[in-house]
């Protein structure tokens, strides 16, 4: 049983695990049966579906592995920037 808790604490300290478990989650139907492949007929959010977009296709044009290097610093630095915002929204 504690390896159950041990699991859960370390997916939800781990912001990435965390979101994977959540859009894990989000992606089944009320019957429980998860639906990976209608993942995104989740998000609603026009702007954020663009930005994947975007990412998916900055990616795949990639010719060296310095841009990949910059453009994750930049993710992480807006991940950690998100986080921050959100660990504020609820303290308050």
């Amino acid at each position: 049983m504690s390896s159950y808790a041990n699991a859960a604490f370390a997916t939800l300290v781990d912001p990435i695990k965390r979101a994977e478990y959540l859009m894990q989650v989000l992606s089944r139907d009320e019957n429980g049966d998860n639906h990976p492949e209608e993942e995104c007929a989740i998000l609603h959010d026009a702007d954020l579906v663009e930005r994947i977009f975007e990412l998916r296709f900055t990616i795949s044009e990639s010719t060296c592995t310095d841009e990949l290097e910059l453009l994750r610093r930049a993710l992480e630095r807006d991940l950690n920037s998100d986080l921050d915002k959100l660990a504020k929204s609820f303290r308050q």
